[in-house]
């Protein structure tokens, strides 16, 4: 059944999802959610640095060596549990491998990824496209260089960064201070295409476009980004000392913009004209105002169906001229919709996070809006004047739904005063509810585990692209428990601060929900618009933007147990493509029945 809507978007009923998992949950009224340090239990448990410089760490690196901490989330074997992996200084990067227990095995050096060096950011990415997730890590030292380990299966990993033209390798002059990157299909080709972070302003934060093959190319003057600076008929690039941001579909015209924040005053939105180019509309969107631009969370705060933006900074009482730092704190940027937003910090109560680093929106109680995590804190040997953030304490604010949040980290039990740098959200035991990983600078890390949370109903959705990129970065995914409610919206996006979320649309829903009445993918790369109806709610599915007829399961093959399935529920009705009911009348009948034996058989690769 094929319904045409406009050149870019038409919507189609593909049936094709696999459900990875299932949780039957007892539902309480309100749910009582805390969340419970976990790290050392579930075998996460090192130390970020051991406070000694290490050799090479000249000029703005010796700064950095306390601002930066990088972490990502990834499933890299395919295994469908999300792994981790961590940047350290001077001491092996390690990477995580989730056995799907509630515990981690560390295999960075069986796999190849266990880089010793000045580490920063890091970031999964499917490069290649080749459906496995590739890694990149930044680094922050003079004659230093970025890696980019390149996927090769049961293998492990192979270092292909400078082939690729990701390396960046510095010289004795060189003062290269990467902070991270962030990756978006920014021309709509197809493939992932990536912003480079760097802190150290004369080198410049570049936009590296995909050539379709996995190389990259630098694209910084040429998309007109950053507006460059012309002196003597030499150009150079605007200053922007990024760290972290997200392309993201700013005024939902289905081109991914540039959110870039950025600290000294140069945060950035980057207006994506759709044509290769960009349009620095900064200050013309009310947006820049974040003195200290550290961590970007980028998500619909208000159920609105547009994307907000929060910027994490300094706020600080100091009146001493040695606090030479903004002191003003977090920006939340309401989108009011055409690109305009309004400085809705106060209105929304979120501008005190102390000194700022990582931030994820989340809905940790899955009661249908979304909260806002922030994790902070700096420690400066060689300054009194920052003492007060040497132990900041992190911030859990909890959206009513109304237009306002409270901070509620002590009685959810999200307490941590150590200085965390990179934080990532991600469901690690796929019970339906987000925890949280926060890497500290150092010291050890933080896995706050979400206990609780999934007593609410919920809804997890995994994109899997074939004209648009694999992982679907820049998918849009709707969902509406029932016409009566707001529809929710989240976004695909690969980035943050000096790291990744997990690659999923979550979802929740309140209390006794069992079938959501619409969900709606929509695929930026191709314009397809997919709808599905009466969704059982509680489950991790993973959608296809090609379908196979009659793969219920999702292995891209149609076999008994997607016959089985189909048997099973044949003959109901208010039932969903994910099922049995392959022509979308919202009943298993023969038709449908017809429809998978035609294909069946077959493998839809």
């Amino acid at each position: 059944m094929l319904f045409m809507r406009s050149a870019r978007r038409h919507a189609l009923f593909a049936p094709v999802v696999l459900s990875v998992h299932c949780v039957g949950l007892a539902r309480a009224q309100t749910p009582t959610v805390q969340f419970t340090e976990v790290a050392a239990d579930a075998g996460i448990d090192f130390i970020h640095w051991d406070d000694v410089v290490p050799p090479r760490t000249d000029g703005a690196a010796r700064t950095v060596l306390y601002t930066t901490g990088g972490a990502a989330v990834g499933d890299y074997d395919n295994d469908g549990w999300p792994d981790l992996y961590v940047t350290r200084i001077n001491a092996p990067n390690l990477l995580y491998h989730n056995r799907g227990d509630g515990t981690f095995e560390e295999v960075g050096a069986a796999m190849g990824v266990d880089v010793v060096g000045h580490g920063s950011g890091c970031l999964w990415l499917d490069i290649d496209d080749d459906g496995d997730l590739d890694l990149y890590v930044t680094t922050f030292n003079a004659r230093g260089r970025n890696y980019l380990f390149r996927n090769d299966g049961a293998a492990g990993f192979v270092d292909d960064a400078e082939a690729r033209g990701l390396a960046y390798v510095g010289s004795s002059n060189d003062p290269r201070v990467y902070s991270g990157a962030f990756a978006g299909d920014y021309d709509l080709d197809g493939d992932l295409d990536m912003l480079l972070l760097m802190w150290v302003a004369q080198l410049g934060t570049k936009l590296m476009v995909n050539d379709g093959t996995g190389a990259f190319v630098d694209q910084t003057f040429a998309s007109n980004i950053f507006p460059p600076i012309e002196d003597g008929g030499v150009q150079t690039p605007a200053i922007v000392f990024g760290l972290g941001g997200y392309f993201a579909d700013a005024d939902d015209d289905g081109y991914p913009d540039a959110l870039v924040s950025a600290d000294f005053h140069t945060s950035r939105l980057c207006h994506n004209l759709g044509d290769g180019t960009f349009d620095d509309l900064t200050r013309s969107t009310d947006v820049g105002s974040d003195e200290n631009g550290m961590g970007s969370a980028v998500g619909d705060i208000d159920n609105d169906g547009d994307l907000d933006w929060f910027v994490t900074s300094i706020y600080d009482t100091c009146t001493d001229p040695e606090c030479a730092w903004g002191k003003t704190g977090n920006r939340l940027y309401r989108n009011d919709g055409d690109m305009q937003f309004v400085d809705a910090t106060d209105e929304f109560g979120v501008r005190n996070g102390d000194w700022g680093w990582g931030t994820s929106f989340l809905d940790f109680d899955n009661d249908g809006d979304l909260d806002l995590a922030q994790t902070n804190g700096v420690i400066f040997p060689y300054t009194i004047y920052e003492d007060h953030f040497n132990t900041d304490p992190t911030r859990l604010w909890e959206n009513d739904g109304t237009g306002r949040m409270t901070e509620v980290s002590q009685q959810r039990g999200f307490v941590d005063t150590r200085s965390g740098k990179a934080l990532v959200v991600f469901d690690y035991d796929l019970d339906g509810d987000e925890d949280v990983f926060i890497i500290n600078s150092s010291a050890q890390p933080t896995l706050f585990r979400n206990d609780g949370g999934n007593q609410n109903s919920w809804l997890q959705i995994m994109p899997r692209g074939d004209v648009t990129n694999h992982y679907g970065v820049g998918v849009r995914v709707y969902a509406q428990a029932d016409p009566n409610r707001p529809e929710q919206m989240r976004e695909i996006m690969s980035g943050g601060f000096m790291g990744n979320n997990e690659y999923m649309a979550h979802f929740g829903f309140g209390p006794g929900v069992d079938r959501i009445d619409t969900l709606r993918l929509f695929w930026p790369a191709s314009g397809v618009e997919q709808v599905f109806h009466n969704v059982p709610a509680n489950q991790r599915l993973t959608i296809y933007e090609n379908p196979c007829r009659g793969d219920l399961d999702g292995d891209r093959t149609v076999s008994f147990d997607d016959l089985s399935t189909l048997l099973v529920h044949f003959d109901q009705t208010q039932i969903s493509a994910f099922e049995g009911d392959i022509d979308g009348n919202e009943r298993v009948d023969l038709t449908d029945l017809a429809l998978m034996l035609s294909n069946f058989g077959a493998t839809c690769e």
